[in-house]
């Protein structure tokens, strides 16, 4: 349980007296039950008074039961979701704080899992671990009662207890390593039902990429089943063995603990119904094991993320003013190469070392084949990726980490896959009527409007979603445009418009243009022109 209690240790207050208090005072009650109940069957041969002074003491200890058991659930649950709450705050914080290099690393699947799956696990794990310690302090609170009425019989129940305890430990560690394998596959299963999905009509039209990947999931699927099937089937051993061992133990009360020791009827019957008064207690403790694992290792997986996420922050200084280049004059790339790591006999793949200079207003392409190195290009242009050599300058200012957010914030960019946000996140203050003149000049007005600040609709084509994307980019007025592959999408009429018209009527707003793109019946409308071969950048002009 060492990656739940480090959770819980650093980020929440439950070890705190109030709550250590609450724990052993509704442990204290529950166990004062079973010894007033003893109290009362003793003595009901001493008349009223002595059975009405039970009666009292029992409602007594009843009430202080739900007092302290309540407010200890309510409590404990309120400042774990807090803890919840906090960790997917601080878990997005992180990714947002990461570079794209080290998302791509940690994969989709693990992260949208740790997010929405393991907190969800946490949340409904906790009223059931408040339980077990509760039951665990009862346990021990009973023990010391059963001290009190029999040496002999206590530590016949402490030897039980605690070959129990070593045993329940050792298995736990086994369901812990199938539910963390498990976990694994789930995640496995995210990202191919998120390629069933996402990758539809691909999968669609091709049946032996249907037919492949179906397979891998349901092998995936069955294999998690079988993990946590033997995680059910240790858990289900554990519960009988436990119940076996407290009967065994209530048999022992009854026939051996006479025959070592002078010992009267009441004790016997007293130590007999406290053991299976325990029976509760130690059925609702080994119940909630898996309960435990489930919520350790969703902890583990958490911790892990996070440890990942958070790995290069000593290498991430503050953000500085944002505005630092919003008069800039020229951007210099200067020979600026990234090599991409390779796997062992596995030829590398590298992109430069390219020199640019970008001067303000320019509208640049940038032609290419396939591979060639132009979404590369664009990456280190961006700063989404770090460069092997070379460095960016912004008016002979050389960017670094301590006005990198500067300089990405000079930058609204339109990738090829580029993702469409129904919420205008991120924009500068518009009107409604510049809104709407910007959706008309992408001649979809009758399609789509923005109202209180999002679109009513992105279900449109791909080229009209990428015109969507061009009107929000207008509307974050940032001055630059990065338009990857922006009219490969388009229908002819429109492509001719967007060349002819809506690259002018952008440069004439002050906006500097880099494009990315094959239509070469429309490179006259560059300022300037450059070919990616092998990764070398080469001007055109």
């Amino acid at each position: 349980m060492d990656y739940l209690y480090r959770l819980l240790l650093r980020d929440t207050d439950l070890f705190t007296p109030h709550f250590l208090r609450l724990a052993v005072l509704s442990g204290l009650a529950n166990a004062g039950v079973l010894a007033i109940v003893n109290m009362a069957v003793q003595g009901s041969a001493k008349g009223t008074a002595s059975q009405l002074r039970s009666l009292i003491l029992f409602c007594l200890a009843l009430a202080i039961y739900a007092y302290s058991q309540k407010r200890l659930m309510v409590d404990t649950c309120e400042r774990v979701e807090k803890l919840i709450c906090d960790l997917r705050l601080r878990l997005l914080a992180a990714v947002r704080s990461s570079e794209l290099l080290e998302i791509e690393k940690i994969g989709k699947a693990e992260i949208f899992g740790n997010l929405s799956r393991e907190t969800q696990v946490l949340s409904q794990s906790m009223p059931n671990i408040i339980v077990a310690v509760q039951s665990a302090i009862l346990l021990a609170a009973s023990m010391a009662y059963m001290f009190f009425l029999s040496k002999l019989a206590f530590f016949l129940l402490a030897a039980f207890t605690a070959i129990g305890a070593a045993f329940h430990l050792a298995r736990a560690k086994q369901a812990s390593k199938h539910i963390l394998e498990a976990s694994r596959n789930d995640d496995t299963l995210i990202e191919g039902f998120s390629d069933v999905i996402d990758g539809f009509r691909e999968v669609k039209l091709n049946k032996a990429k249907s037919d492949q990947l179906g397979d891998v999931i349901r092998m995936v699927s069955h294999r998690s089943t079988r993990s946590r099937i033997l995680v059910h089937t240790l858990n289900a051993h554990d519960f009988v063995l436990s119940q076996l061992t407290f009967f065994a133990l209530t048999g022992l009360m009854v026939f051996v603990v006479p025959a070592f020791g002078q010992v009267d009827t009441k004790t016997i019957t007293m130590t007999t119904t406290a053991t299976l008064f325990m029976l509760g207690p130690v059925g609702a403790l080994v119940g909630n094991f898996p309960v435990f694992n489930n919520a350790n290792a969703a902890a583990r997986q958490i911790c892990e993320l996070e440890d990942k996420l958070l790995a290069g922050r000593n290498h991430r200084r503050s953000v500085g003013p944002l505005d630092t280049f919003a008069d800039f004059r020229e951007i210099d790339i200067d020979a600026q190469s990234f090599t991409y790591p390779a796997a062992k006999d596995e030829n590398t793949f590298s992109v430069g070392p390219n020199s640019i200079t970008i001067k303000r207003g320019d509208c640049i392409f940038v032609t290419g084949g396939n591979g060639s190195g132009k979404t590369t290009f664009i990456n280190l242009l961006l700063t989404l990726i770090p460069p092997t050599h070379g460095q960016i300058k912004v008016d002979d200012v050389i960017v670094n980490e301590g006005n990198l957010a500067a300089y990405r914030n000079l930058f609204s960019v339109i990738f090829s896959d580029n993702h469409l946000f129904k919420t205008l996140y991120g924009t500068s203050a518009f009107t409604a009527s510049d809104a709407a003149q910007y959706i008309e000049d992408m001649e979809i007005l009758h399609k789509v409007q923005i109202v209180e600040n999002r679109f009513t609709t992105t279900d449109l084509s791909g080229g009209q979603r990428k015109r969507l994307a061009l009107v929000t980019a207008q509307l974050e007025r940032k001055p630059i445009l990065v338009l990857d592959e922006w009219a490969a999408d388009q229908d002819p009429v429109f492509r001719t418009k967007f060349y002819r018209q809506v690259l002018p009527a952008l440069r004439e707003q002050g906006y500097t243009i880099i494009a990315i793109t094959h239509d070469d019946r429309f490179f006259d409308v560059a300022t300037a022109r450059y070919h990616m071969e092998d990764g070398m950048l080469v001007s055109m002009t």
